[in-house]
């Protein structure tokens, strides 16, 4: 059951990124260079939002790895580095 579980996630998200593909390639031809700034204002909000699910499916889907980054990574980056206070002469 497990492993049917893992293989429709991933057939899942195989599927989301080439829609995101897709939609990057119609949106580089339409929106990109040599348009108006409004057009490319467009193409970076929509890729932002392509991002966005990417990473909204990637939090639903991989636990572990949200887990691991929780516990082993943001420590390191939550750590408080010491101060440099300025040497007397």
């Amino acid at each position: 059951m497990y492993v049917l579980y893992t293989v429709v996630i991933l057939v899942y998200i195989m599927l989301l990124k080439c829609i995101h593909c897709k939609v990057s390639a119609v949106l580089q031809r339409w929106l990109c260079c040599g348009h108006s700034w409004q057009s490319q204002l467009l193409h970076v909000f929509v890729g932002a939002l392509c991002l966005f699910s990417v990473a909204i499916v990637i939090y639903m889907h991989e636990r572990q790895l949200i887990a691991s980054i929780r516990t082993e990574i943001w420590p390191l980056l939550r750590r408080q580095r010491p101060s440099i206070k300025a040497k007397e002469l």
